[in-house]
């Protein structure tokens, strides 16, 4: 599974704390990193062979290579978008370069900044997901919304799979 970061922004929802010259994703707000380097270190070890696509804007690349320095690998590569157009073409941006460097392999898209506590289940979700992806299902993890909510919460983990052979959502355990 090849992980993909995306680590766009305009630098708005944490005002003054984020700017367009540092949104959200190089800020620490919890720790001693960037949520960036911490989305990088939760994801790093997803594909066999250590790859892994960042995609960001020319902007933010000189930043993000900093915050990212500690973490750097050969197979961590830098897709910087032509321009911004928000998630979906940065998504097929990335989907067309994974399949460039890695065939069919599953791809797994990962914001650059949020905060996952109980890693071990985080995992085991993925490799679940991994699975099913290569079994040729679509899968989606998130958190099922109980109401309209902007800001941040506490949350349990679901994933959902569909698949021509699984008819009903698979759910993995919350912790």
């Amino acid at each position: 599974m090849i992980p993909v970061i995306l680590a766009g922004g305009s630098g708005t929802r944490f005002w003054p704390l984020s700017r367009r010259a540092r949104p959200k994703q190089l800020i620490a707000l919890w720790g001693d990193n960037p949520m960036i380097a911490e989305t990088y270190e939760r994801i790093a070890g997803l594909d066999d062979q250590g790859r892994a696509l960042l995609v960001l804007g020319q902007h933010h690349l000189a930043l993000t290579t900093e915050a990212l320095a500690a973490y750097q690998s050969p197979g961590l590569e830098y897709v910087v978008e032509p321009r911004a157009r928000n998630t979906a073409p940065a998504i097929a941006l990335a989907a067309a370069r994974a399949e460039a460097i890695a065939g069919d392999d599953p791809i797994a898209i990962f914001p650059s900044d949020h905060f996952i506590g109980g890693t071990k289940a985080f995992e085991a979700c993925l490799r679940l997901a991994d699975e099913r992806a290569r079994q040729g299902a679509i899968v989606t993890l998130g958190v099922p919304p109980t109401r309209p909510e902007t800001a941040p919460k506490p949350a349990t983990a679901t994933l959902k799979v569909r698949a021509p052979s699984t008819p009903s959502p698979v759910r993995a355990p919350s912790r």
